[in-house]
């Protein structure tokens, strides 16, 4: 962290990291929040879906949040507070 450089790994383990387009993310315990682990999960800008990487089967996953929702929405994650 003190170099404020990117780390290549392999495993997030038990982790999940959100990732927004405008902002860089956060790392959190997949059991704490009920997520599936060694995920990262993110958005697009002008997109209303969620996106899921998978570390272990390196594929995406979309998650539609509904058809009548239209798709030029802004995505925001919402963090509860610690």
């Amino acid at each position: 962290m003190a170099k404020r450089a990117w780390l290549k790994v392999e495993t997030l383990g038990d982790r999940v990291f959100f990732v927004n387009y405008r902002y860089v993310g956060a790392s959190l315990s997949a059991q704490d929040v009920g997520l599936k682990g060694n995920s990262i999960y993110f958005l697009r800008g002008g997109d209303k879906g969620l996106y899921v990487y998978n570390m272990e089967r390196g594929t995406t996953t979309l998650h539609n949040p509904g058809h009548g929702l239209q798709d030029d929405v802004a995505p925001e994650m919402l963090m509860p507070a610690s």
